[in-house]
């Protein structure tokens, strides 16, 4: 099944009304009998992270997008609980001078979600899989819910071209500590490391859709680097 074609926001900067986002929030997180003001205190705790002034790309506007992206796997899934909570929670620390945000997201994460009531084994995934977006590589060979989660975090680099300018340009807002001088030579670092792989997408799926589109739109950022 392939999911559908979707068009990030390209006004990254505006947010909107982010209520269908706080249902998602609530429906999976009161799952687990947690009191209901501590499923909306750490509602208010997402928001006010991924809603940081200093976030361009990494924004709600993000998650709304990965869930967008991957609804038509959840039936797929072996455990949509885990790899929706990874996705809430894969940047919930961000800090573009840092090496260690996923690191610090998945501390972040394991403290919300023993407050919310889930069990151990969920919550270790949950923290696997959010450190497999460090490197972009699964916790363990044909780890389909990870795979998922890794593409759905990566689909932006398969858009159209107008989304992913938007997407490129708001990431060097979200480093604009560094002149060109010091975040070109990274930047293209990233670029050829993706270019260089042998896939970009781990599922069928997310690679037969995007996967040429993502080729063109990286190497179209590399070239005007």
């Amino acid at each position: 099944m392939k999911p559908k074609q979707i068009t990030l926001k390209t006004n990254l900067l505006q947010f909107q009304n982010f209520s269908n986002l706080k249902s998602l929030w609530y429906e999976l997180a009161s799952k687990y009998k947690a009191e209901a003001e501590v499923v909306e205190s750490h509602w208010v705790e997402i928001y006010k992270s991924y809603n940081s002034p200093k976030r361009y790309y990494h924004s709600l506007n993000h998650l709304e997008y990965m869930f967008e992206i991957i609804a038509p796997f959840k039936h797929l899934l072996k455990d949509s609980d885990a790899v929706y909570f990874s996705i809430w929670f894969h940047d919930i620390v961000y800090n573009s001078s840092k090496k260690n945000n996923e690191e610090q997201s998945a501390a972040k994460a394991s403290e919300i979600l023993n407050k919310l009531n889930l069990p151990v084994k969920l919550i270790t995934k949950v923290e696997q899989m959010i450190l497999a977006t460090k490197s972009h590589m699964s916790m363990k060979s044909g780890d389909f819910d990870t795979h998922v989660l890794l593409d759905a975090d990566l689909a932006i680099l398969g858009s159209d071209k107008e989304s992913y300018v938007a997407y490129s340009e708001a990431v060097r807002k979200e480093y604009g500590q560094y002149p060109d001088l010091l975040y070109n030579p990274g930047r293209k670092k990233v670029l050829q490391k993706f270019l260089q792989s042998e896939y970009i997408y781990k599922t069928e799926e997310m690679r037969n859709q995007l996967e040429a589109q993502a080729i063109t739109n990286l190497s179209f950022e590399l070239n005007n680097l």
